[in-house]
């Protein structure tokens, strides 16, 4: 797929193993000098990055200045999603070799798409949320904001952080044990359903991230409306280099779709401060994965967490 990149001010050819430090090389300077998160990620950590979907781009010296790579991350019934990947050197940029190259991606995606013999083909880009150049030339081909995904920290140090948490009519909380095993594996099921990127969890899934040794039943949290269980907060142990304690860290929340926006998922975070605190970690944290990110900022803010850098990811789907 060389012959369709249409782009003649670099010399293309298919991606060679040889390319391989170079690229890496090329993805390490392109984040340094942008001072953006790094998302490139270069194609020698695949085992077979078929080279027809996969090019560089030199100058007349010979120097490495673009790259291109598009791959399947994903097989639905009727669907190849394709992840999109690529980048171009600042000296060798406003000559619209990036446009370019994300062009010959998306064709190379329709190709193997066809070739998987699925009738439709969903594009994905991940891009800093701050790099609003990059994010343009994305909506101009027509791959739009579907998803948002950042890190968000509570630090302890010098703040009230495990307040007592807050009382609330008709609902209880209790720490996790193994018995609520299903019925939070159903919530978190049931909690997910509407959210098209969202797998279900199977049972042995949710089982062997019980047997995690980071994991912590003890510091989890269930919030139940009589007998039922509504929501729940399961958390687990980081041990960051900058951190003397670790921190806590809330892998999953999840309340059911109908007893949302009643102050439930707060409830059960501060209740799992509490049990952070108590175990005298340095703070807690989550990571944010969400079609909504202002609902989770507004969410997770209110009890105190700080988020970071965000990414964003661009997509589009076609039918082939």
């Amino acid at each position: 797929m060389v012959d369709d990149i249409y782009e003649d001010s670099l010399n293309w050819s298919p991606m060679a193993v040889d390319d391989h430090d170079e690229v890496e090389e090329l993805c390490q300077a392109i984040d340094y000098l942008d001072g953006a998160l790094a998302t490139h990620e270069c194609p020698i950590t695949w085992d077979n990055p078929a080279s027809s979907y996969a090019i560089v781009g030199r100058d007349p010296r010979g120097m490495l200045a673009a790259y291109g790579w598009a791959h399947i991350c994903n097989v639905h019934d009727t669907r190849v999603d394709v992840m999109l990947d690529g980048g171009v050197h600042p000296s060798f940029r406003h000559r619209g070799i990036g446009r370019r190259v994300l062009d010959w991606s998306i064709r190379a995606g329709i190709s193997m798409a066809r070739s998987a013999n699925k009738p439709r083909l969903r594009c994905c880009a991940v891009v800093d949320a701050n790099r609003t150049i990059d994010r343009h030339t994305l909506e101009r081909v027509g791959l739009l904001p579907t998803r948002w995904y950042c890190d968000m920290i509570h630090d302890f140090a010098g703040t009230e952080y495990h307040p007592e948490p807050p009382r609330m009519r008709g609902i209880t909380f209790r720490r996790y044990d193994e018995q609520l095993s299903e019925p939070t594996r159903a919530v978190w099921n049931q909690a997910i359903a509407a959210d098209p990127e969202a797998g279900e969890v199977s049972k042995e899934d949710w089982a062997a991230s019980w047997r995690r040794p980071e994991a912590r039943a003890e510091w989890s949290w269930v919030a139940f409306a009589g007998y039922e269980v509504i929501g729940c907060a399961l958390n687990s142990l980081v041990q960051p280099s900058d951190s003397d304690n670790g921190i806590g860290w809330t892998d999953r929340i999840a309340v059911l779709p109908e007893w949302r926006e009643k102050g439930i998922e707060a409830a059960l975070l501060s209740w799992s401060m509490k049990s952070f605190g108590s175990a005298g970690l340095d703070g807690a944290g989550l990571g944010v994965d969400t079609p909504d990110l202002e609902w989770a900022k507004r969410i997770f803010t209110a009890v105190g967490y700080e988020s970071s850098d965000v990414l964003v990811q661009h997509s589009r789907t076609i039918a082939v």
